[in-house]
């Protein structure tokens, strides 16, 4: 029985993350993958640019192409 309000996690789909492990106080993410598979990746620049230092994402590539 599912109670109101209440996920049924084996009817939804869940999307997967991954982080960085917080070396050098970053703490973001790195990836996600989609229940499909599809993996998405995001990009911080280099190190001691402007995006990297911001914590900003300089690009957001999909590792299936």
């Amino acid at each position: 029985m599912i109670l109101p309000g209440a996920i049924d996690l084996s009817r939804t789909a869940v999307v997967g993350y991954t982080y960085a492990t917080g070396a050098g106080r970053h703490t973001r993410r790195l990836s996600a993958v989609y229940p499909g598979g599809r993996e998405i990746a995001y990009s911080y620049n280099t190190p001691g640019s402007a995006d990297d230092a911001l914590g900003r994402v300089y690009e957001v590539t999909d590792q299936a192409t």
